[in-house]
């Protein structure tokens, strides 16, 4: 996300008065592509939680730049994942496997099934919130619930072309191919 001068300053007002003019500064080195995590960088403000929360209010990838105890504050990813299932990439492996966390995130944004942890790419109940929400999350699945006719079925009649994920088997049973076809 791209902010505009103006639409900066009105986010960046939000923040306390003494943070306004780093971030500002911060998300301006982002809109140029700059890398926010060289050792010049100014880490104790990616340890600040406020500051990382209102980063993420503007922005949900600041999650990325903040601190790996705060990657690991299931708050401020949650804040972050209520935003964009794709936040989930930058939690701590820890939340990445925590059933609760993740499906919640699922619930919210079915693609998060795709950062979550290989355990929990295997849980069927998770993995069937993933693809009633977005089909092609079936690419994600374990093999074993890529061959599940439940969860494949579910995959196809909300996106016809995750048929490509399913196993070879499902991938030729007619009930499977038809519901599909519909989709």
């Amino acid at each position: 996300m791209i902010l505009n001068e103006e639409k900066l300053d009105e986010k960046v007002r939000k923040l306390p008065h003494r943070l306004q003019d780093r971030a500002k500064a911060i998300f301006k080195a982002k809109q140029f592509q700059k890398d926010w995590r060289h050792e010049d960088s100014d880490h104790g403000l990616w340890e600040n939680r406020d500051f990382i929360l209102e980063a993420i209010e503007m922005d949900p990838s600041a999650l990325q730049f903040a601190s790996w105890d705060l990657q690991d504050d299931p708050v401020v990813v949650l804040a972050a994942l209520r935003k964009t299932g794709h936040a989930l990439q930058w939690a701590s492996s820890g939340l990445r496997a925590d059933k609760d966390l993740v499906l919640e995130a699922v619930r919210m944004f079915g693609e998060a099934l795709a950062y979550a942890s290989v355990g929990l790419r295997a849980d069927k109940r998770l993995v069937l919130e993933a693809v009633t929400r977005r089909g092609g999350m079936l690419e994600y699945a374990s093999e074993e619930l890529r061959a599940d006719k439940e969860v494949v079925h579910e995959a196809v009649v909300q996106h016809g072309p995750a048929l490509r994920y399913a196993s070879s088997t499902l991938r030729a049973d007619a009930d499977i191919v038809l519901a599909a076809v519909k989709n």
